[in-house]
């Protein structure tokens, strides 16, 4: 992770981008998880997974910290856009979940 957050660092230094390193290291991160071979040992490991989970944001939340004056001045629309894309992860999640439960309840 302290790996990757540096990656994200000097790439977005070496291209003069107004995206934080960290935030680099996070896509990063979730790209690299995308790409594994999925086997039954990985979703045995999902629990882990979650318990860690708190750790992927925290490089994440140090980088819109240091970021935080190029956010203030924008705070309107980053909150706007913040609470949408909330509510939008919440109508999908819903959206799977009742999917997936008729999908079971009929397959039975």
């Amino acid at each position: 992770m302290i790996g990757l957050s540096a990656a994200g660092n000097l790439i977005a230094g070496a291209l003069r981008i107004p995206v934080p390193g960290p935030v680099l290291a996070g896509v990063a991160l979730v790209c690299w998880l995308a790409r594994r071979p999925q086997d039954v040992a990985f979703f045995g490991s999902a629990d882990r997974l979650i318990a860690l989970m708190p750790l992927l944001f925290v490089p994440l939340v140090v980088g819109a910290a240091a970021s935080l004056s190029v956010l203030g001045g924008a705070l309107t629309p980053f909150v706007l856009t913040l609470t949408a894309s909330t509510l939008a992860a919440l109508v999908a999640t819903v959206a799977v979940a009742r999917m997936t439960t008729w999908l079971c309840s009929r397959s039975r």
